[in-house]
């Protein structure tokens, strides 16, 4: 929608006529000067001209007054730059010989400013004084542009605003974005049991990681060459491309399907289609199970651990096992490689198996304190006795040998006497102690039988002591 609005100064006599709007002459239907502003009086002030794009329909039965200016409030053009490809803002004008300066305000649906231009002078062509000049803002020309200018997102209006002095004429019939109209084109690669088109129930499957390549040609069309990798449906898709060029995709040399041409010209917005011939391709054809990791219980066959496919063929398997040590609970126990295999072609899947169980403790005893007992004296060794020299054996047995006995001339007698008891004040009877006479010469010899009845004697006595003693 389409909003006009001119904003005099406080205190300004017009005297005469100043106009804005969109003129149509006579006859016509359309306005060939689009929107156009005038000041006749040359003795007015400078007028200022607003000319705003947006979407509020409702807007058009207002009448704009002092009271009632242009709302701004509703900002829903909703022009995607990025998505149209947008790269410069255009506006076609004519203006009298003074110049008149136009600055261009983009504005998101938010209301927030996007970006604003610099003044643009518009002047006249003195060749052609009725004619209009084309003036284009690229985006990229910061000469044309304020520094805060972004050009990312979504514009929801724009507003081209100038100056109208006096005994002045402007108009602009033409505001649009300029962005260079662009396609795309596409492939998908699959593999083709059969070579007989895309079946998924013969076992035909979409290829992921082939490489497809894009040149671009043409007159007045920039070169273009780029190459992408199909994703996990087997698609590749190049956008932005230029329109009215030559588009030709082509795969790598692989084994393709009769029908399946290497390289291919498509139309804009067109697909190609490779065709992988499965019985000529090596063993990456394989589908084979990820590698996986079990249990030490848990099922290792295929039905537990995938099957490998081709084309719905009955592929064979044949494993090698290599045992581990146990490491414990989570230890690697044992690896398995399963080799599948079809014809010539051989692919190998990893089977891990880890020890997945744990040690689990139904009941563990409370803590306790306990008194400490003292232990026993340990018992001091007794040292090891010493063995006597040889010299002092001998000594001994010389010792312990029983003299040669002696004549009973050399025999010497002890006489003992009974001990008597005396009485005491305290303690009652106590022997009293006499000492043995010895007769005879004690230098002479004793004989070992007189030793003998001298013990006896003494023994006998002790026990009359005894009885003494008691009574």
């Amino acid at each position: 929608m389409r909003k006009l609005q001119i904003t005099a100064p406080a205190g300004t006599n017009v005297g005469q006529s100043v106009q804005l709007g969109v003129f149509i002459s006579t006859g016509q239907t359309t306005s060939a000067n689009g929107v156009q502003s005038g000041n006749n009086n040359l003795q007015s002030s400078r007028f200022s001209i607003l000319y705003r794009l947006d979407g509020d329909s409702a807007a058009c039965l207002q009448t704009s007054s002092s009271s009632n200016p242009i709302s701004k409030s509703v900002n829903n053009l909703n022009i995607n730059l990025e998505s149209i490809g947008a790269q410069a803002f255009v506006f076609r004008a004519r203006g009298d010989v003074t110049p008149n300066d136009v600055t261009v305000t983009l504005y998101s649906p938010s209301g927030a400013q996007l970006a604003r231009s610099q003044p643009i002078s518009v002047v006249e062509n003195h060749q052609n004084p009725t004619s209009f000049t084309v003036y284009t803002l690229n985006f990229s020309d910061n000469t044309k542009w304020t520094s805060s200018s972004s050009f990312t997102g979504t514009v929801g209006a724009i507003e081209l605003s100038w100056a109208e002095p006096a005994n002045m004429e402007f108009a602009m019939n033409l505001v649009e974005f300029l962005f260079n109209p662009t396609t795309s084109v596409a492939a998908t690669v699959f593999l083709d049991c059969g070579c007989n088109g895309y079946n998924q129930a013969s076992g035909d499957r979409l290829l992921a990681g082939y490489a497809v390549t894009l040149t671009v040609s043409g007159n007045a069309c920039p070169v273009i060459r780029e190459t992408q990798s199909t994703n996990s449906n087997g698609a590749v898709s190049f956008a932005a491309l230029p329109l009215g060029c030559s588009y030709s995709l082509s795969i790598a040399s692989h084994d393709l399907c009769w029908y399946s041409a290497s390289s291919q010209l498509v139309a804009a917005g067109g697909t190609a289609t490779f065709a992988i011939d499965a019985s000529l391709l090596d063993s990456s054809a394989l589908v084979i199970p990820p590698d996986t990791t079990v249990s030490c219980l848990a099922d290792t066959s295929p039905a537990t651990t995938g099957y490998a496919t081709l084309c719905g063929a009955s592929l064979t398997f044949a494993d090698t096992v290599t045992k581990k040590e146990c490491t414990g609970p989570g230890g690697l126990l044992a690896i398995i490689k399963r080799a599948w295999s079809y014809e010539s072609h051989i692919r190998t899947q990893t089977i891990n198996v880890v020890d997945s169980k744990t040690i689990i403790f139904t009941s563990v005893p409370a803590s306790t304190t306990v008194p400490a007992i003292r232990a026993p004296r340990p018992r001091r060794p007794t040292p090891p006795r010493a063995q006597p020299s040889p010299s002092r054996l001998q000594t001994r047995a010389s010792a312990r040998a029983t003299p040669p006995p002696a004549p009973l001339d050399a025999i010497s007698f002890v006489r003992l006497r009974p001990p008597t008891c005396v009485a005491t004040q305290h303690r009652g009877l106590r022997p009293s102690r006499r000492r043995a006479e010895a007769h005879g010469s004690r230098n002479r010899r004793h004989h070992p039988f007189a030793r003998v009845r001298h013990h006896r004697r003494q023994t006998a006595a002790s026990s009359v002591m005894m009885k003494t003693w008691h009574k």
